[in-house]
């Protein structure tokens, strides 16, 4: 990665597609224990999978913001003014 900030909004996103993907699954399994309730009834209640389809939905969303702002921290619109510290590539240097 060119800039590292870009590393860090890296963990950012992989971190929201972990909890997208838990979001998916979740409201799959709500969805058949909805239509079907006897299925899952007794090792995953409705309620609990909506409840885990809801929040995973939430942290993801915040996770998706954080890793925006902390992949654009200082950065400026036009590249030729860069900031001190965030707009240098990476390098084995630290400053």
């Amino acid at each position: 990665m060119r800039y590292a900030t870009q590393k860090i909004a890296y963990t950012y996103f992989v971190g929201a597609m972990a909890l997208f993907l838990t979001q998916v699954l979740f409201g799959v399994l709500s969805g058949l224990v909805y239509v079907w309730p006897n299925f899952l009834a007794v090792a995953a209640p409705f309620n609990i999978l909506r409840m885990i389809h809801i929040n995973a939905l939430i942290v993801w969303l915040l996770l998706g913001f954080f890793g925006a702002a902390a992949g654009g921290r200082g950065r400026s619109a036009d590249p030729r003014a860069g900031s001190a510290n965030s707009d240098r590539p990476m390098s084995g240097v630290s400053a």
